[in-house]
């Protein structure tokens, strides 16, 4: 069953270090939260869930909440903690939280997800690193801009028919106006004629 929603930490680029807590739902709509990081309202919201995302300026993480599966629990201790996962091209890396989960913390390990990945690719840092899920959405929204590109072209195409059409109808209609003007003129000439013979063969009046 979806979820109706999934809470998500994001960096706001162009800012030095503002983060959003932000509601997201399955559709993309997102529902800001008043919440200043690391406060304690952030802290208890983020600590009652089973997982939530992070997109930082180090890159993004899935955060999840685990039990430990050690054979002796004291290693973890008995308290649930915190792991990061990044995945890409097939290749995950997982790195350990604990308890900690302020913004810097995250960032951090962020960070070191990321140079994982790019060693385990084979990529330098300087590379861009696009996850298995960013990578899929950039392909959906490059295929709907090629759709509504496509759709413009047909309406283009369309609309230009349509001109062509109007162009042709507008000539016909300029050239039924012609033949019609010449007919009127040709109609008027025998009239005009017809009356300046009955006014020549008027007889005159008798002389008394």
């Amino acid at each position: 069953m979806t979820k109706p929603f999934v809470y998500e930490i994001r960096f706001l680029p162009g800012t030095e270090k503002e983060y959003l807590l932000e509601r997201v739902t399955p559709a993309g709509d997102r529902q800001g939260l008043p919440y200043e990081p690391d406060d304690s309202n952030w802290m208890a919201l983020l600590f009652r869930q089973c997982s939530f995302r992070f997109l930082g300026k180090s890159g993004s993480l899935s955060v999840y909440l685990e039990r430990s599966r050690a054979k002796d629990p004291a290693r973890r201790g008995d308290e649930p903690y915190w792991s990061a996962y990044r995945k890409a091209h097939g290749i995950q890396v997982k790195t350990y939280l604990g308890q900690d989960l302020r913004v810097e913390k995250l960032e951090a390990a962020a960070a070191h997800v990321q140079a994982r990945l790019k060693e385990k690719l084979g990529l330098s840092l300087e590379e861009p690193l696009l996850t298995t899920r960013f990578a899929s959405e950039k392909i959906r929204e490059q295929e709907q801009k090629r759709y509504l590109l496509e759709q413009l072209q047909k309406q283009d195409h369309i609309i230009a028919n349509l001109k062509q059409e109007l162009g042709v109808r507008d000539q016909v209609i300029a050239e039924l106006k012609q033949e019609r003007a010449k007919d009127d003129q040709m109609g008027r000439k025998p009239q005009d004629s017809h009356r300046s013979q009955g006014k020549r063969r008027k007889p005159h009046a008798k002389r008394s």
